[in-house]
């Protein structure tokens, strides 16, 4: 990683994706490494056009791969990497396809934890 410093990053803007910024954070707190960032961004198709210019590298969401074509895509895939994502619905609610799509997501949930556990 440390070679990717030398030409630097370029990052999404903090106050555009804090929750972006700050698993970035962990990630990079827990590999003792800290980017150089020489550009910021307030969308991730200017940091997309500005890694494909040349410009530096990026940490991104794994689905802005598909974005950038003629780029290479390094898959970080340890804990600190993994993005927490939680369900809302309107608490007053209560019909039968919120029901099942609440169930469905429960039960998807539960299998992955046990498809986690099973690859560890």
């Amino acid at each position: 990683m440390n070679e990717l410093n030398e030409p630097g990053f370029v990052a999404l803007s903090r106050v555009r994706g804090p929750g972006l910024a700050a698993q970035i954070d962990r990630w990079c707190a827990e590999h003792r490494f800290v980017p150089r960032v020489i550009q910021e961004a307030d969308d991730i198709q200017s940091v997309l056009a500005s890694v494909a210019g040349g410009v530096g590298a990026a940490f991104l969401p794994s689905r802005a791969q598909y974005l950038l074509r003629d780029a290479r895509v390094l898959t970080l895939r340890d804990q600190p990497a993994r993005w927490r994502v939680g369900l809302a619905w309107q608490a007053e609610r209560d019909d039968t396809v919120t029901r099942g799509f609440v169930a469905f997501m429960k039960a998807r949930v539960k299998a992955l934890k046990v498809r986690a556990t099973l690859d560890d």
